[in-house]
């Protein structure tokens, strides 16, 4: 018996991450930033073991920017974007949110947040994968 192509695939292993694209009542988008200097950016963060999906980005969204959220529907999925501070690949889901609140209370991993139209969020995305994401999830709340 001949090893077929699938022996030799190899399985993505690494962190799983997730960010969201939050919308506010008057549906303007929250970006975030580490330092005055760096890329806007939409929150989000890990998931840790044992943890629920959504359960985990509503733990990460408070904990950097003391929000409760509504956890939609996953908007896109992307690899090959970030690594760990070890160079662990992270595979990263997006989703939509919304909150009914918009006074915020940074953490330690920003220093800046704006609330923006979703033309500037998307405009203001660093990479591709993230202005896919934004589209995407400005198109899902259209709707």
């Amino acid at each position: 018996m001949t090893d077929s192509p699938d022996s030799e695939e190899s399985n993505f292993r690494g962190h799983v991450t997730q960010k969201a694209v939050v919308f506010s009542e008057d549906d303007d988008v929250l970006l975030v930033r580490p330092d005055n200097e760096g890329p806007w950016s939409i929150p989000g963060g890990r998931i840790q073991d044992g943890e629920a999906a959504d359960a985990a980005l509503e733990r990460e969204l408070r904990e950097e920017t003391a929000l409760s959220v509504r956890v939609g529907q996953p908007v896109h999925a992307m690899t090959d974007v970030w690594v760990t501070s070890d160079g662990e690949p992270m595979f990263t889901v997006v989703y939509d949110c919304e909150t009914d609140e918009t006074e915020i209370t940074l953490n330690h991993e920003h220093e800046e947040y704006k609330w923006v139209s979703p033309a500037e969020a998307r405009n203001q995305m660093p990479i591709e994968p993230l202005k896919t994401a934004v589209e995407r999830a400005i198109t899902r709340h259209e709707a």
